[in-house]
């Protein structure tokens, strides 16, 4: 159950995470102009943005996800 629930999270995260990278890398062309002594294309500093972007994906979908799947099924249903 907290696996389909990080499935569909997590698509939509890493597809929107891709697009930004793509897009980060045309700015960063784009930009060189303006910076100076600084490289824009950092593949480090990419990488650490994916990596801390996935992570708060994951942490934001795990939590509510293994709360909800501690609730009975049962008690949904009587609240509603």
């Amino acid at each position: 159950m907290t696996s389909l629930v990080l499935r569909q999270a997590l698509v939509p995260a890493f597809i929107g995470v891709a697009i930004g990278v793509v897009v980060a890398l045309f700015i960063a062309r784009s930009m060189s102009a303006m910076v100076f002594g600084v490289r824009t294309s950092d593949p480090l500093s990419f990488a650490g943005v994916v990596v801390v972007l996935m992570l708060v994906a994951v942490l934001a979908t795990l939590l509510p996800a293994l709360r909800a799947t501690r609730v009975s099924p049962v008690e949904v249903i009587r609240v509603d």
